[in-house]
């Protein structure tokens, strides 16, 4: 029965989530749970920025696979490795597949035929989401295995195992800085099957982008969730598939030996009994040191029974032209100036055998095949040898001269050849050569200002007029987020010239968390045979300031910071900021609620100098700011700081003003009460009172009244310095009111004629 699923996963937006439900409905539309799945694995590859192309390879059986069961997407989903919290679902789409070719394809079987299928897309892995220290993982589960696998217990059903595929991945950032990382690629698939009783080797390992290393371990591979098509969603831990009775990850493939994977990923078995077998690879990703990822990879091998026995072929070397057989311990010489050549012979007791060749290097790293070609010969029958010459490069691995060289023989024996190895090892003399040397090599410099431009001129030379490669590398830092640069003054052959440049500037760098620089500037000659003969200069910097003493503010004309102000009576008082060291410094009216928190009226400009710095505090207090502050006690804080880049120092002082209603009292006032403005005189001409008080809070003036006996208002002012010249009215005695908030004066005036007298 076919059976259909829909998954529903959590995801944070709505319209995504009904994207990957439509996506993954079609898909399982289109798809069969049936027995299909050999293997797969995840690849995640960087791109740029934070854009990356993740892959999914999966291993179709086009043998025992159902067609129908060829996913056209498939949506794997991305946890948190700390937590296991879910963070998104990606569509990858099916791009095509291919045919795994058989290494040997005249031993072709209608058994075995496998078909790589790639899913992929391109994601953005953005920094504020993947950043979590602990990683984070790709995960996919389907169903299902093939059913005919005899290492796993299908526990009475079919259809009951399937495989979850997983990889584990870093963060995209390390310390605030881009953590660029690929996950290892290239895996080649199994091509092949084994033979009951045969040797069987394949190379199962893969490529790391960024040069990472690897490890191998084989482990239990991964069942599925449930048996639905398409599992529903689920985060780590995952269980192993359900192991045959007798079966465990020592001996996934049966056999003397058993199934084993070596540090570079060589897989070897000598199978005891036929059978399809599923294995997996654990395969962990290490940057110095320190794991940072790791990828699953599921496979199956097919064991067959009944396979032709050959016999391996024989390998051996003699020096150049000599009959003499060298062994292991034999170790051949070489002077610079010769032929560096020797011949090699194999032997094999089956006709017609195809036999290849070889060379594996054993103490050291690198590919042999641009050095040693071997042509690919036939040996007729048992009395057939077949000789090669094989020439050594001029060049040893290393200044040492020694070089250790397997060199393997192999025939076309099926499944996989039959091989003889010879180990070879030689001591080669490199060809002359003088060390470039550098100048300076040591060199400290100690920056004790804020500011200094500093310069080093580097010069490096050879004898033998070799090129020269400048190398330079900072210890734990970047050369630009400090203010260093290189600059090539020279550079021919067997000369070189740099000029290192520090504009070491504690305004635009920060050397807060970071003041000792190591650099070390490496030169090294293109010799023949480019050995690393490198001369080093070890480069100490170091940014260091002297101990800074705090600048002070003070208020010179405050008796202990502090003045008393009588209300509506202006205030204008200096405050003074002084560095000892001489430093440039600032001043300025600190508060806490910003200018807002300030009383109306206050006006303070801040100011910046070198080791002086002086500003006025200007205020004239009125009664609505004492109603306001219900007291009439005020604070304001003054700050002065330096602008040292390091260790930067204040100091505060807070002006306390007190501002009173001041005294108030009408007893001392006496108005005069005559005056006579119709003598035409000039003398005593109008009415007024000079010794008003102007009054305080509690008590403001209001104005003045005059009125005539009948009460006849004829006169009204609003200010102290009234002057009323009796213009308009008749000779006679007038009333007076003048009046305050909380007081009054009341009294009376006469206007006199002295032609006429008073009426």
């Amino acid at each position: 029965m076919v059976k259909y699923s829909i998954i529903y996963p959590y995801i944070y937006n709505m319209g995504k989530r009904l994207l990957v439900i439509i996506v993954l409905f079609l898909c399982s539309l289109g798809s069969l749970q049936a027995t299909h799945i050999v293997g797969g694995e995840f690849e995640l590859v960087h791109l740029d920025n934070f854009n990356y192309r993740l892959n999914l390879v999966l291993y179709f059986d086009q043998v025992n696979g159902n067609p129908g069961a060829e996913d056209q997407q498939v949506v794997p989903y991305i946890f948190r490795t700390s937590d296991n919290l879910f963070m998104d679902s990606v569509v990858l789409f099916n791009s095509g597949s291919q045919f795994v070719p058989y290494s040997q394809p005249n031993c072709a079987i209608g058994d075995l035929i496998t078909r790589r299928i790639l899913y992929t897309t391109v994601i953005t892995l953005s920094p504020d989401r993947y950043s979590d220290p602990e990683g984070f993982y790709v995960t996919w589960e389907r169903c299902c295995r093939n059913n005919f696998v005899n290492n796993i217990d299908y526990q009475g059903g079919i259809n009951t195992v399937g495989q979850t595929f997983f990889l584990q991945f870093p963060p995209v950032t390390v310390d605030g800085r881009q953590f660029i990382n690929s996950t290892p690629v290239l895996f080649p698939p199994l091509r092949d099957y084994g033979c009951v009783g045969k040797p069987f080797f394949t190379e199962f390992g893969g490529t790391d982008l960024d040069g990472d290393s690897l490890t191998y371990t084989l482990i239990d591979p991964l069942d599925s969730s449930s048996d639905l098509a398409f599992p529903v969603i689920t985060s780590a831990p995952y269980a192993p598939i359900p192991w045959a009775l007798g079966i465990d990850v020592e001996n996934m493939v049966p056999g003397t030996p058993a199934l084993r994977v070596n540090d570079k990923g060589l897989i070897t078995v000598t199978p005891s009994t036929r059978g399809l077998f599923v294995f997996a690879l654990k395969v962990e990703e290490f940057r110095e040191g320190v794991k940072i990822g790791e990828v699953r990879r599921d496979f199956q091998m097919l064991v067959i029974d009944g396979c032709d026995f050959s016999t391996p072929p024989e390998v051996f070397a003699t020096p150049k032209d000599s009959d003499q057989r060298l062994s292991i311990t034999d170790t051949v010489r070489f002077r610079f100036d010769e032929d560096k050549c020797l011949d090699l012979f194999v032997t094999d007791m089956d006709p017609d055998e195809v036999i290849t060749f070889r060379a594996i290097p054993v103490n050291f790293e690198g590919e042999l095949a641009g050095i040693f070609e071997f042509p690919t010969g036939i040996t007729a029958n048992f009395q057939d040898t077949l000789k090669v010459e094989v020439c050594l490069p001029d060049c040893p691995p290393d200044a040492s001269g020694l070089m250790v060289v397997d060199l393997l023989a192999m025939d076309d024996a099926c499944a996989v050849p039959l091989i003889d190895t010879t180990r070879l090892v030689f001591v080669i003399e490199p060809p002359p050569n003088n060390d470039p040397v550098i100048d300076p090599d040591v060199v400290t410099h100690v920056i004790s200002t804020e500011q200094e431009l500093y310069e080093l001129v580097i010069n490096a030379t050879d004898l033998d007029d070799d090129a020269l490669i400048l190398d330079i590398i900072p210890v734990g830092f970047s050369l630009e987020d400090y203010g260093m640069s290189f600059t090539e003054i020279l550079n021919n052959p067997g000369a070189l010239s740099t000029l290192f440049t520090w504009d070491a500037d504690c305004r635009r760098f920060d050397f807060a968390n970071r003041n000792i620089f190591n650099l070390l500037v490496l030169v090294d000659d293109e010799d023949d045979c480019k050995f690393g003969n490198a001369d080093t200069l070890q480069l100490n910097l170091v940014f260091e300031l002297p101990p800074n003493n705090k600048p002070v503010v003070t208020i010179p004309d405050a008796v202990n910071n502090s003045i008393t102000v009588d209300v509506n009576n202006p205030i204008d008082i200096s405050i003074l900021g002084f560095d000892p060291d001489n430093d440039s410094i600032f001043l300025s009216l600190f508060n806490d609620e910003g200018s807002s928190g300030l009383p109306p009226g206050v006006t303070f400009i801040g100011s910046e100098g070198v080791g002086n710095v002086s500003s006025s505090f200007v205020w004239t207090p009125g009664c609505d700011e004492i109603a306001a502050n219900d007291g009439g006690t005020f604070l304001f804080k003054f700050l002065v700081g330096d602008n040292s880049c390091l260790n930067a120092a204040l100091d505060t002082v807070e002006l306390e003003v007190i501002v009173e209603d001041g005294e108030f009292s009408l007893d001392a006032v006496d108005p005069k009460n005559v005056f006579t403005p119709l003598n035409d005189d000039g003398f005593n001409p109008v009415f007024f009172v000079d010794d008003l008080p102007e009054g305080n809070c509690q008590n403001v003036f209001e104005g003045v009244t005059i009125v005539n006996r009948w009460g006849k208002q004829v006169y009204e002012a609003d200010s102290r310095d009234f002057r009323w010249d009796g213009s308009g009215v008749a000779p006679g005695v007038y009333y007076f009111l003048i009046k305050y908030s909380n007081s009054e004066i009341r009294g009376y005036v006469s206007v006199l004629d002295a032609s006429k007298g008073s009426q």
